[in-house]
């Protein structure tokens, strides 16, 4: 098969990389903004809460292991590499997992209203997304 004609240009290449950067940004930047008003609106019989932010800090913590996997599952550390990926990728899940779940916790507990749940859990649902189309994208190493 000719291949030939998908190949571009490192600046083109670049530029298909701003062009993806971008709504992930943007797309982070909106999950900020959820969680921000998920603690903010004032609904009479609710007063304005912060509890949904401890999900945002557990969310900062997701790709960590992941990171830890990448840095020490080298080619010259391990032989087995895919065992050291396939941890951290479950505790990057569960990590992830665990935000969500502490929503619900705090919304059945009573300490966030369900419209406050439903904001935050949006909110980490654009960030992770956009986390998880930004790290594929930019996965290769050229």
């Amino acid at each position: 098969a000719n291949f030939e004609k998908f190949k571009v240009s490192a600046e083109e290449n670049t530029m298909v990389r701003v062009k993806v950067a971008v709504p992930c940004a943007a797309g982070c930047a909106l999950g900020i903004i959820c969680f921000i008003l998920s603690g903010t609106i004032y609904i009479p019989g609710y007063p304005p809460t912060w509890y949904p932010l401890f999900s945002l800090l557990i969310a900062l913590f997701t790709p960590l292991p992941f990171i830890i996997g990448n840095c020490a599952c080298s080619e010259s550390t391990y032989q087995n590499e895919g065992l050291g990926m396939s941890w951290a990728e479950f505790f990057t899940a569960l990590i992830g997992i665990s935000a969500f779940g502490i929503n619900f916790i705090f919304a059945r507990v009573g300490l966030v209203w369900w419209l406050g749940f439903g904001l935050s859990s949006g909110g980490l649902a654009l960030i992770i997304i956009s986390l998880v189309l930004f790290g594929a994208f930019f996965k290769s190493n050229d």
